[in-house]
């Protein structure tokens, strides 16, 4: 190392640290000259589960490091950062009070989520926000321990008595210090980031009002947003017009795009024309439970179907009936047309028998899934259908595969890895 010029060092740093913040974190406890050197790029990937008291003190730790004074900033190029749920305000209540505690008062024991053991990425040391004298440890499952790591998700009961019902504790993650501490990550990491995954809850997603970013990403190129009901909720007021448009461009250079909402029981528009004006030179788009959005999926390429909703007829009758019939009119102009790449995965589908009108009206969905494929390839756009998966993900499913596939494309970026390897 004495010989080994300072900027080769780094730059060999930087290849290594791409796990997420485990090798920055090593390189940084070797010794004093080590961390010298690999100031700079010890933040180069992080993977930070941010939960009231991780998320605080990896921002002070940061914010600390980037201090002008330190000398040159050291930046986050890539980041994935998995945020609690936090509702609007005017819907909290006993059975909604955040991370840790009991989904609902009139249960003894419950199941809740804890922070993962403290990840390497943050660089320092977490108390976990349950405390193991009063929760019994769940483990994970022998068949995810190999791509679990040790920053999974860990599973407890508690075995504390519920509070009363007319009492509400206050949420942590709605805490002015919690939004001050995400609006200082995101101002410390924005102009740097190259990659970005935001993940709301560990299972089913949800409301995420968290008004942190307030500027634009410059040179940032891959996105992901997982389990979010609208991405608005995470923009301060003066990013979004009165009619619901960005100002400015959001993502200008963004060219890859996921988005996987919550789930059927969310039910919201993803927000097409939106993400349309935010980043418009996306040419690759993956969308998960996309059988929900398909109109606005099939006008974003250019495609037209044709929807036509079930009668009130005996089931005989609805069998025969075709539900989407293709259209002999001219495709209509694309909404988004940078998209040359759209990768589908439909939902597993209403939980139950496989038949009855839940399930015609999925499969009907399904079916103008098909016929956008069909439809994209006059309109040049290549389009890769998906099969469903069997059922809905577990908790600790969800967070492995979102986190391994933001790493599978912070160590290489080629489009045959991560999501993007069906493509």
């Amino acid at each position: 190392m004495d010989t080994l010029p300072l900027e080769t060092a780094q730059r060999i740093f930087e290849l290594a640290c791409t796990d997420g913040g485990a090798t920055g974190h090593a390189l940084s406890l070797v010794s004093k000259d080590f961390r010298a050197i690999a100031r700079k790029t010890r933040f180069h990937s992080v993977a930070l589960v941010a939960s009231p008291r991780r998320l605080q003190a990896f921002v002070t730790l940061y914010e600390h490091e980037c201090d002008a004074a330190r000398g040159d900033k050291p930046h986050i190029r890539h980041l994935h950062v998995a945020f609690p749920r936090i509702p609007p305000p005017n819907s909290r209540g006993p059975s909604t009070r955040g991370p840790g505690r009991s989904l609902s008062p009139r249960r003894r024991a419950t199941t809740t989520v804890a922070d993962p053991e403290p990840t390497p990425s943050a660089s320092v040391a977490a108390v976990s926000t349950v405390s193991t004298s009063t929760a019994e440890l769940i483990p994970i499952p022998r068949r995810l321990q190999p791509l679990v790591g040790e920053d999974a998700p860990v599973m407890l009961r508690s075995r504390r008595q519920p509070a009363d019902e007319d009492s509400e504790e206050p949420d942590p993650a709605a805490s002015p210090e919690y939004l001050h501490a995400a609006e200082t990550l995101f101002r410390l990491a924005t102009p740097d980031l190259i990659t970005l995954a935001v993940q709301c809850g560990f299972s089913a997603g949800g409301d995420l009002v968290l008004p942190a970013i307030h500027s634009p990403f410059p040179r940032l190129r891959e996105l992901a947003f997982v389990g979010i009901s609208d991405i608005r909720t995470l923009l301060s007021p003066q990013l979004v017009a009165a009619d619901g448009a960005p100002q400015p461009v959001l993502f200008p250079a963004v060219t890859h795009l996921s988005l996987a909402p919550p789930g059927r029981h969310w039910r919201r528009d993803p927000s097409l024309a939106f993400w349309s004006a935010a980043a418009p030179r996306v040419r690759h788009l993956s969308v998960a439970d996309a059988e929900g959005w398909a109109g606005n999926l099939a006008a974003a390429v250019g495609v037209r179907v044709r929807w036509e909703p079930l009668p009130r007829l005996p089931p005989s009758a609805r069998r025969a009936r075709r539900p989407v019939r293709e259209s002999d009119e001219p495709p209509p102009p694309p909404t988004w047309p940078s998209v040359r790449r759209l990768l589908l995965q439909p939902g597993p589908g209403p939980i139950g028998a496989r038949c009855g009108n839940a399930w015609e009206y999925h499969n009907a969905q399904v079916e103008v899934l098909t016929q956008i494929q069909r439809g994209a390839e006059g309109a040049g756009v290549d389009v890769v259908l998906l099969p469903a998966p069997k059922v809905l993900r577990c908790l600790p499913d969800f967070y492995v595969s979102v986190r391994s596939g933001w790493l599978a494309r912070v160590e290489d970026e080629d489009d045959a890895v991560g999501c993007w390897a069906a493509m």
